[in-house]
């Protein structure tokens, strides 16, 4: 959550719910 915030800054400014979820998801799954 807290590093993809970071890392994703620019992307979450667009989608800011989905990508939190969503990248976070795929993020663990990895």
């Amino acid at each position: 959550s807290t590093l993809n915030k970071k890392t994703r800054a620019p992307i979450q400014g667009i989608n800011s719910r989905y990508n939190s979820t969503s990248k976070d998801i795929a993020y663990v799954q990895l």
